[in-house]
């Protein structure tokens, strides 16, 4: 039995099938975005463990499978109409795929990948962490109209920290092959973190009902409250028994294997969970070119220049 048939947790078959997809993609949903290494994984696995919410990550659906399906579609499109006015000009044309044929099938795509991800027959809310969602949160909107979102917000400079130690454990391309230094990854990384999250609050500002954001130090500092507003806002109840569920399973401690917050291991993905690190690691020249390129965004977002 293949790897892809086990991993399914769903009706398998036409119209069992068609109407999981149809039911899961009627349940409200919650998209998770943020710059890269700022808490993301940490809230999804806290709001997975609430008995109403089925939250998973990642789809990169905005990413990398909406554009192939969007690139598919169109060069189908393409093949159809060279031959309906070549080959078959005679006859009726055959139908091409519309606009929201294409988000249709987007949308589908992805309440399949959570069918598959087990539970969602019980879920009541359905969720999805991608950091990349932080940028597209207009194009999730337009395929999921009565979704919220949840942008998550870190200091800059410990977001460039974190990449660099967590690009360095995964290997391949990592941050050395092109920056000789931490401080220099830093530097260049500030602009690409103003951009992200000055989009992302854009956003925010401009659905202010719809999109919540929240620091990754907030939640660190009182977990409780933080996260009980987290669940308000997605439509999900707050009481101290499903709050306190969540905090269990989104515990440092627990995922990281029985350290504690602030004891590293550079060979964790849950590497330290300490805010302010920046301090340890980057020089004072790297954080004065940081707060150069950044700063206005840091200081609107209360963190110290």
């Amino acid at each position: 039995m293949s790897h892809l048939s086990t991993g399914l947790r769903c009706p398998q078959r036409g119209a069992d099938l068609h109407a999981a997809v149809a039911g899961i993609l009627a349940k409200p949903w919650f998209f998770i975005g943020a710059f890269p290494k700022s808490g993301t994984t940490w809230l999804q696995v806290s709001l997975d463990a609430h008995p109403d919410i089925l939250c998973r990550g990642e789809a990169h659906l905005t990413s990398f499978l909406a554009p192939g399906i969007d690139s598919l579609v169109q060069n189908h499109n393409k093949l159809i109409d060279l031959k309906n006015t070549s080959i078959f000009n005679e006859f009726d044309p055959f139908p091409q795929f519309a606009p929201e044929d294409r988000d249709h099938m987007v949308r589908s795509a992805l309440a399949l990948l959570m069918l598959r991800s087990g539970n969602a027959d019980r879920a009541r809310l359905i969720g999805e962490k991608t950091p990349d969602n932080a940028q597209a949160f207009p194009r999730l909107q337009a395929l999921f109209p009565a979704a919220r979102f949840v942008h998550m917000l870190r200091d800059g400079r410990d977001c460039a920290v974190s990449l660099w130690f967590h690009n360095l454990r995964a290997g391949g391309d990592s941050p050395g092959a092109k920056y000789d230094s931490l401080d220099a990854y830093a530097i260049a990384t500030a602009p690409e973190w103003r951009r992200r999250v000055a989009r992302g609050l854009a956003f925010a500002a401009a659905e202010p009902g719809r999109c919540l954001n929240i620091r990754y130090e907030d939640m660190l500092a009182t977990p409780g409250a933080a996260l009980a507003g987290v669940l308000r806002f997605i439509g999900a109840s707050d009481a101290p028994g499903e709050v306190a569920a969540c905090l269990e399973a989104g515990d440092f401690q627990r995922m990281s294997g029985g350290r504690r917050p602030g004891q590293e291991d550079r060979a964790s993905f849950m590497r330290k969970a300490r805010p302010g690190d920046w301090r340890e690691h980057l020089s004072p020249a790297a954080n004065r070119a940081f707060v150069a390129e950044a700063g206005d965004v840091l200081a609107a977002l209360g963190y110290a220049c």
